[in-house]
């Protein structure tokens, strides 16, 4: 690839993991933030019992957990690096 091309590549892969970072930020369910990691406890039981609950670990889902905030595809070689 030439320069110009990896450029504009890499400007494209900067903004998409922003985006990846924007959603996780962002998401949740019930006021629960579901793809920053935590661990989450959910009554599954008519009763208020610890035998009634379900405790479930998220693990987080931002680019740093990825292992790809730190990527770019401004070479060949960081592009192959990247994947």
């Amino acid at each position: 690839y030439q320069a110009a091309d990896l450029t504009n590549l890499d400007t494209e892969f900067q903004s998409l993991k922003n985006e990846i970072d924007r959603v996780v930020a962002t998401s949740d369910f019930n006021g629960i933030s579901v793809l920053t990691g935590g661990t989450v406890s959910i009554q599954v039981g008519s009763q208020n019992t610890a035998n009634d609950r379900l405790s479930v670990t998220l693990t987080a889902a931002d680019t740093t957990t990825l292992a790809i905030n730190a990527s770019s595809v401004t070479s060949n070689a960081n592009a192959q690096t990247a994947l």
